[in-house]
């Protein structure tokens, strides 16, 4: 059983070791796993690490395929980076044929999300912000609006507070 707790740790600490050289030469890495999101249901989860050490907030997203997700949170973490990106409006053409929203996530909610997120920012004095990439149903429905697709809200949960 120790032995396997220290292959773990060595896992681990080779991920974060990955990352952080990931970060030093691109300024952000993209992480992608699965996350149980309701219960009997995983859903694809990614999320950038490294933009908070630039002032910027990291940007999570769910439910795409781990290579769209890749590219739409590298597009975005550019984007973020050239200053045109903010919460609360519609993004279109970073990812063709997706209308995306970005939402400012509840910090809480996001880490508990993505846990690698949370050793890296550490090494790093820790991560103050967190954006969630949102994206509308077929129908043209957000996730907190009325009529959204129930299958889709298991695949993407909010890890934003809606008013």
């Amino acid at each position: 059983m120790q032995d396997e707790i220290l292959d773990e740790e060595t896992d681990l600490e080779r991920i974060l070791d990955d990352l952080e050289e990931k970060i030093e030469r691109y300024g952000h890495a993209v992480v992608s796993t699965s996350a149980q999101t309701a219960p009997g249901t995983l859903s694809g989860f990614s999320y950038t690490v490294g933009l908070g050490r630039m002032g910027f907030p990291e940007i999570a997203v769910f439910a795409l395929r781990e290579d769209v997700a890749r590219d739409l949170l590298n597009a975005l973490a550019r984007a973020l980076q050239e200053g045109d990106l903010k919460t609360d409006c519609g993004i279109e053409g970073i990812v063709e044929g997706v209308d995306v929203l970005l939402k400012e996530a509840d910090l809480d909610l996001a880490l508990g999300f993505a846990p690698i997120l949370s050793e890296v920012a550490e090494r790093a004095g820790g991560v103050d912000r967190v954006w969630q990439v949102v994206w509308r149903d077929k129908a043209g429905i957000l996730p907190w609006q009325a009529g959204f697709d129930e299958e889709l809200r298991k695949l993407q949960p909010l890890l934003v507070r809606v008013n």
